[in-house]
C-alpha cells in the first residue's frame, strides 16, 4: 500500500495528504489459518463491509465526512468494498457525500453474485475494475476457497477477466502479466488509477513520470508505525 501511494503522489503530489490506508481482519499468519482459512474470511468480509458503511455514516453525522470518497481495494478487500456499496443506498446517502468512486484490483469476488453487483452499480458513481488472466491465485486457489465457502462451484473471480461486464463497468483494464500481488508493486497500476481520478475529478491533475520503470526502483522506507515518513502522524 505504501508503494502504491508513493507512486500515485509521484504523478500528483496533492494526493499525498488525501490518502488514508486501512486494513481489515482478512489476513492472518499461517499458524492461525493463513490461506487455508480463506473460506472463513468471506463472511468476515461481509461483516467488515457493514462496519465500513457504519463508520462512513458516523463520520458524516459528526460533520467529519468528505464530499468525495474514493476506495481502492485489492483481492478480498474488494468484497468488503462491494458489501459497503450494498448498504450505501444512493437515495439515502449522507447529504454531504456527493460522489463515490471505487477501484477494484484483483477482486476475489465470484462473478455470479448478481444482486451484489447490481447494488454496487446503483450506489456508486463510478466502478473501475483492474483484472488479470495471469493471476494464479484467482485462477486456482480462489475457485477452491469460494467452493468451500459455499458460494458457487469453482466460480470465476471478477478480478480474473473482469466479468460480469454487462452492464459495463465505468472502466475496466486487463493488467497483462500481473499476478495477484503485482498491483501494489507496479507503477503502471498507479498510472491507470491516476488517469481515472483525473477523468472523474476535474481538480485532479495526474502526470505519470516519464521513463520510470515498470516497478518502483526501491521500497519506500516505513517508520515504526508503518507510515511513509512524510505522511506520519503529527506529534501530540
Amino acid at each position: 500500500m505504501a508503494q502504491l501511494r508513493y507512486a500515485l503522489t509521484e504523478g500528483c503530489a496533492e494526493l499525498g495528504s488525501q490518502i488514508m490506508t486501512i486494513t481489515w481482519p482478512g489476513n492472518e499468519g499461517w499458524l492461525r489459518g493463513g490461506p487455508a482459512a480463506y473460506f472463513a474470511k468471506v463472511d468476515v468480509a461481509r461483516r467488515a463491509g457493514r462496519l465500513l458503511y457504519a463508520s462512513v455514516v458516523a463520520e458524516h453525522r459528526n460533520d467529519m465526512g468528505s464530499r468525495e470518497l474514493v476506495i481502492i481495494a485489492h483481492s478480498l478487500g474488494c468484497r468488503v468494498t462491494l458489501e459497503f456499496l450494498r448498504h450505501l443506498d444512493r437515495a439515502d446517502r449522507p447529504p454531504r457525500l456527493e460522489r463515490v468512486v471505487v477501484m477494484l484490483m484483483a477482486a476475489a469476488v465470484p462473478t455470479e453474485l448478481n444482486d451484489l453487483y447490481d447494488a454496487a452499480r446503483q450506489n456508486a458513481d463510478e466502478i473501475v475494475v483492474l483484472h488479470s488472466t495471469d493471476d494464479t491465485v484467482l485462477r486456482r486457489w480462489f475457485r477452491l476457497g469460494q467452493t468451500v465457502a459455499r458460494e458457487g462451484r469453482f466460480p470465476e473471480a471478477l478480478g480474473y477477466a473482469g466479468n460480469p461486464r454487462v452492464p459495463p463497468w465505468s472502466y475496466q483494464q486487463q493488467m497483462v502479466g500481473y499476478d495477484h500481488g503485482d498491483y501494489w508493486l507496479s507503477s503502471p497500476t498507479a498510472d491507470v488509477i491516476g488517469a481515472q481520478l483525473q477523468a472523474y475529478f476535474p481538480d485532479v491533475t495526474y502526470r505519470a513520470p516519464e521513463f520510470r520503470p515498470r516497478r518502483l526502483s526501491e521500497r519506500p522506507l516505513l517508520d515504526d508505525y508503518g507510515y511513509l515518513p512524510e505522511y506520519g502522524l503529527p506529534e501530540l
